[in-house]
């Protein structure tokens, strides 16, 4: 024993670690409450002013005409001109046999078209597969899964024309290009096979990213289907919580909606942004000039065009150049301005129709993957359905599920939120790309609107939108839905959990008292109650009633 301790201080220090330790212990597992709604009743819910007849149009015509001219079997190499079969060398025809996308099934679904596809990456060398691995790695960052069908609409075709008139809208034409470049010596040999000029023009990657999963075996059928809405971005958490449904015999089909948006370029902009893009060719040719004596510098190989980048990043231009870059990608990314009460009217009008469209496409996608299985999958015919949104995915449920009312038994809505402007604006986290500033002064400083601001354009926006979950959460009185989130949320702010829970008639929810961060952390722990909650309140329906509804 210590000198000067007494036996009663060794008990009272063992006391004291234990009572830390449970104090620590309740920490990590978090304060949740869990509030019961009014049972298999329907809710009582606020009115609504939402309207079935104003879901926005989809030309259908663009995407039969992309499936029609869409093969079956598309390499991503092909034999240069000139370039035989036979002679290339054995690495050569090893790329160009494996460079391949099977498209294992397309057709019209719902409003769109839905494309599964096989890809087989080319891996030869450990270099090859270490950039297939971090391809797999940042796909999951931004995606959550790995796809395995793509659905796409008329929308997707317009949009992608859009961007690419958007950036080349402000490149001023009377400049040549200046920097650096890759150049190909004209005497060596011309490569056996190149890149294949149309794999490009069949958009197999455009549109929503889907993931469904293998069809059941005879001697384990599946229990049910989850459609999943995922986040934002891609965590482990989100995907242990479902883990415990694919233990349990659920199919789990992933779904990543449309979490972003694109705010326009302020017309305050327009000549600003010419002149800088101007202005960053203009040095950057001056750089290259004082390096090479020429526009654009360029280099033999990768190793000496590394080494030319590193000297012009130490040139004493490269501090404006890149001063420069991020005033550009800040104007380029846009913004709404919102300088005085007709501003607000006409702001708040175009976001509600913006954000619309971006909730139907969540919605027309969730309904094309229903069309699917009734078409082609026979081994979830009749199933229990249930749809989970997380983040992002929850601010997508309300109105995904309105879409498909008639096809779903349960609904779990993990960190969502009502009022999608509001929850934009006051996130701590991200804006989704809708960028509303009071001024249009120094656009590479984030300037807010201020509170009052956002309350009276939200209440603007939600006389103006049709699609908000604030509109569509009353019509899920009906179905069994548990609603998870966090009493301390900044990402999807909690005032828009407290409102969602609301507009949905104040049915089952789960509350942790903690922020975004700490819901998703602690979540996988919750994931049995969750698949529980869900096991307990779909009804008790036979196979022949489902087939009916569906």
């Amino acid at each position: 024993m210590a000198q000067g301790q007494r036996p009663g201080d060794r008990r009272g220090a063992r006391s004291w670690i234990l009572t830390a330790a449970g104090a620590g212990l309740a920490f990590l597992t978090g304060c949740w409450s869990y509030q019961a709604g009014p049972g298999n009743l329907p809710r009582d819910v606020p009115p609504t002013t939402w309207n079935a007849d104003k879901w926005p149009a989809r030309d259908i015509s663009p995407a039969r005409e992309l499936a029609d001219r869409t093969p079956e079997v598309i390499h991503r190499w092909v034999l240069s001109p000139g370039s035989d079969l036979d002679s290339i060398s054995k690495q050569d025809r090893v790329s160009l046999e494996s460079s391949v996308v099977n498209v294992t099934y397309q057709g019209i679904h719902g409003l769109g078209l839905l494309r599964i596809l096989d890809p087989r990456d080319v891996t030869i060398t450990p270099e090859d597969e270490q950039a297939a691995a971090l391809r797999s790695y940042f796909g999951f960052l931004f995606t959550g899964f790995t796809p395995n069908a793509h659905w796409l609409t008329s929308r997707t075709i317009d949009g992608l024309r859009e961007e690419i008139e958007r950036a080349s809208s402000f490149f001023p034409d009377d400049l040549e290009p200046a920097g650096l470049t890759l150049a190909i010596d004209p005497a060596a040999t011309p490569p056996a096979i190149m890149p294949n000029p149309r794999y490009g023009e069949y958009l197999l990657w455009m549109g929503m990213d889907i993931r469904f999963p293998p069809e059941a075996e005879p001697s384990r059928p599946y229990r049910g289907v989850v459609l999943h809405l995922n986040a934002m971005f891609g965590n482990e958490y989100e995907v242990r919580t479902l883990d415990e449904f694919r233990r349990r015999q659920w199919a789990v089909i992933d779904l990543k909606p449309s979490a972003q948006v694109r705010s326009p370029i302020p017309i305050q902009w327009h000549e600003a942004l010419v002149e800088a893009q101007r202005r960053r060719v203009e040095i950057t040719a001056r750089i290259c000039m004082d390096l090479c004596s020429a526009r654009l510098c360029e280099a033999s190989s990768l190793v000496e065009l590394e080494r030319l980048s590193r000297r012009f990043q130490s040139h004493p231009l490269s501090g404006e150049l890149n001063r420069l870059t991020r005033t550009i990608n800040a104007m380029r990314g846009g913004a709404y301005i919102v300088e005085n009460d007709a501003d607000a009217e006409r702001v708040a009008r175009e976001v509600a129709e913006l954000l619309d469209q971006t909730q139907a496409g969540s919605a027309y996608a969730s309904e094309a993957v229903l069309d699917y299985i009734a078409a082609q999958r026979p081994d979830l015919h009749g199933l229990p359905l249930v749809l989970i949104g997380f983040s992002a995915g929850g601010l997508a449920a309300p109105t995904s599920a309105a879409r498909v009312l008639d096809h779903l038994d349960a609904v779990v809505i993990i960190g969502g939120g009502a009022d999608c402007f509001t929850a934009s604006q006051r996130s701590t986290f991200s804006t989704g790309g809708l960028t509303i500033r009071p001024t249009a002064a120094d656009p590479t400083r984030r300037i807010t609107l201020p509170r009052d601001r956002v309350a009276s354009m939200s209440r603007l926006y939600l006389d103006h939108s049709r699609l908000d979950p604030y509109h569509t959460a009353p019509l899920l009185s009906s179905l069994p839905v548990l609603v998870v989130h966090a009493d301390s949320d900044t990402w999807v702010p909690a005032q828009c959990g407290e409102l969602l829970w609301e507009r949905l008639g104040k049915p089952d929810r789960l509350r942790i008292s903690a922020g975004h961060e700490l819901l998703f952390y602690l979540l996988p722990n919750k994931a049995r109650f969750i698949a529980d909650w869900v096991e307990r309140n779909i009804p008790a329906t036979s196979r022949d009633t489902h087939d009916d509804r569906r």
